[in-house]
């Protein structure tokens, strides 16, 4: 067979991908000015105006610069754009004051138009953009067809999404995303709130990212702090006034978050209006892994997961809940439900409960659903808390399944192990050098230490232990150090001994 030329194959290329262009050109941005020659704007302009659907800007500025806009940007229109500030170490975008945005607050600092389909942003920062209805920092706007948000290394800092006076609401205070996958990897949300102004009832949701889209799109974040950032709302007549502290998603999209970390992130409301999602609230399928929540939360979890479709499923996995507010008569740090819902290898510590009806994880079926909910539990691990209350519960129709789990709670509730001995975990988190993810570590004498299942881990097999920990540490690992044991540990840890003398009866030093 007659193989095509290199060019030949290119070629052919070209011509099946209908948004590469003939020509892509490269827009550089050489001064902080809001307008004018080397600017940002002027890139952006230039970028819209040239034929092609793929261009880039790339910023060359020196460290720490700032380039502080004096109005809105241009909408970003091309179909294929991307901005990069890899060059230009720490590089910030922000409204003319930190104290006084746009004065119509009706802006944000991007725009991106229902012509694009992938927007890709690298290393740089979005602060202080202020917008009424939310997307301070961000907006993308519905696409016509799939489109993605690709943003590597970006901040978003001290965004605010203001009261929108037609429906009384505000998504997205920092990042707003209509109709699109959005794939997050590194960088921090954090600071992130919203305003009731001009004051009036207020809904909102999703202070640091906000995404409105189907299940077909998916939301895909590595390696990212979220943190300090209130969805803060007002007075509702109906539904909830605050839901998702951090991140909301609404209609259906997928949510997957795997090595990152959500930290004192809060959904409340005025009174007595509901809240729910101190860190995430959805209605998509979402998939939680080798992450660290560190205290937050709302009237209704810390994670909530509720719709009425009952194909969603809800996945916990290598992942730590350290210090959830459950305050309040029947709260919890994981609040779902879905009809699937699986906790494997997971920790719960320090949680703080103000009743004792409240615990770490509460599933409860829909009224008037066809057939049952299913709660699954493997390998997790609750400590005390702040309340002897029960650790999980459900509501009728939800049945529980579990595999070696453990509290020392004595009536933990799920059909959960306990035990009288201490858990011997850790008094703080440990956070990885490269800041994703974190764990709380296993004393030697944990009674969670080669507790697990004996049976070699498999990831499909929710009844074994994950194959690796929360670091990436593969289990098992014979923690104990007794020669004839090799068995997994409960929890989000997996214990690893250093022997040092070798001769059968040498302490065991963890490594950390």
């Amino acid at each position: 067979m007659t193989r095509p030329s290199l060019p030949m194959a290119f070629a052919c290329a070209l011509a099946l991908s209908p948004v590469l262009p003939a020509s892509a050109a490269t827009f550089t941005v050489t001064s902080t000015a809001d307008s004018g020659p080397g600017s940002l704007r002027a890139a952006i302009e230039a970028a819209n105006a040239t034929s092609g659907n793929i261009h880039s800007v790339v910023i060359e500025l020196p460290p720490d610069s700032t380039i502080v806009l004096q109005s809105e940007l241009p909408a970003i229109e091309k179909p294929g754009f991307s901005i990069s500030a890899s060059g230009s170490p720490r590089l910030q975008i922000t409204d003319q004051s930190q104290s006084s945005p746009f004065t119509d607050n009706a802006v944000p600092l991007l725009r991106v138009a229902p012509s694009n389909t992938l927007l890709t942003l690298v290393d740089l920062s979005l602060s202080s953009g202020e917008r009424v209805g939310g997307g301070g920092c961000l907006l993308a706007e519905p696409a016509a067809q799939n489109a993605t948000l690709v943003l590597t290394r970006v901040n978003v800092v001290g965004c605010v999404g203001s009261r929108n006076t037609l429906f009384n609401s505000a998504y997205g205070a920092g990042v707003l995303v209509f109709n699109r996958s959005v794939n997050i990897t590194g960088g921090a949300f954090e600071f992130n709130s919203f305003q009731n102004q001009p004051a009036g009832d207020f809904r909102v949701g999703g202070a640091s990212l906000a995404v409105l889209a189907d299940s077909a799109k998916q939301v895909v974040i590595e390696g990212t702090y979220f943190g300090e950032s209130f969805a803060n709302g007002g007075n509702v007549s109906n539904g909830l006034a605050a839901a998702g502290g951090a991140i909301y998603i609404e209609g259906g999209a997928r949510l997957s978050i795997n090595r990152s970390r959500f930290s004192e992130n809060r959904a409340f409301a005025l009174g007595a209006n509901p809240s729910s999602g101190g860190a995430i609230h959805t209605d998509g399928n979402l998939l939680l892994e080798n992450t660290l929540f560190f205290e937050g939360g709302s009237a209704r979890g810390l994670v909530s997961a509720t719709a009425a479709d009952r194909t969603r499923t809800l996945n916990i996995r290598n992942t730590t809940f350290f210090r959830g507010d459950a305050d309040g008569a029947g709260n919890s740090v994981i609040y779902s439900d879905y009809a699937d819902v699986l906790v494997r290898n997971t920790t719960f510590a320090g949680t703080t409960m103000g009743s004792a009806s409240a615990g770490e994880i509460r599933v409860e079926a829909r009224a008037g659903q066809t057939g049952p909910s299913l709660l699954r539990l493997s390998h997790t691990l609750f400590d005390a808390g702040t309340n002897p209350g029960a650790a999980c519960s459900v509501g009728p129709g939800v049945s529980v399944e579990r595999s070696f789990n453990l509290s020392s709670r004595p009536l933990p509730g799920c059909g959960i192990t306990t035990t009288s001995t201490p858990l011997r975990l850790a008094d703080f988190p440990d956070i990885p050098a490269n800041g994703q993810g974190g764990f709380l570590a296993l004393g030697l004498d944990s009674p969670a230490v080669d507790a697990g299942n004996p049976v070699t881990p498999f990831v499909a097999d929710w009844t074994t232990c994950m194959s690796s920990d929360a670091r990436g540490v593969a289990r098992p690992q014979n923690g104990s150090g007794n020669p004839l044991l090799s068995v997994c540990d409960i929890g989000a840890y997996e214990q690893e001994p250093m022997r040092i003398f070798r001769d059968g009866f040498e302490p065991v030093v963890p490594i950390r």
